[in-house]
């Protein structure tokens, strides 16, 4: 694939990540079942294939957002699918 890195640092990881080769296959294989294109699935209001939506505030938590660009530290979703809480 052109512009994208298949070369890992030492720990695995891609030099390079590309949304479309590293991330986007994730994300339709465990996320969009219920944050997708579907508008009859998706759970807690959240849509993941749209940026506008991805971006926006948490409508069940008021000053949270999904995905803050550039700080994943602030993006819920990070510290979810981070988290060892099974809730």
């Amino acid at each position: 694939m052109p512009g994208c890195s298949d070369s890992t640092s030492s720990g695995g990881l891609p030099e390079t990540v590309s949304y479309n080769f590293h991330i986007r296959p994730l994300m339709s294989d465990r996320c969009f079942a219920c944050h997708g294109p579907d508008k009859n699935k998706v759970k807690a209001g959240l849509r993941l294939d749209i940026p506008e939506l991805a971006f926006a505030e948490l409508k069940e938590s008021k000053g949270k957002f999904a995905i803050v660009p550039g700080k994943p530290e602030e993006s819920e979703l990070v510290k979810r699918i981070s988290s060892a809480d099974p809730a």
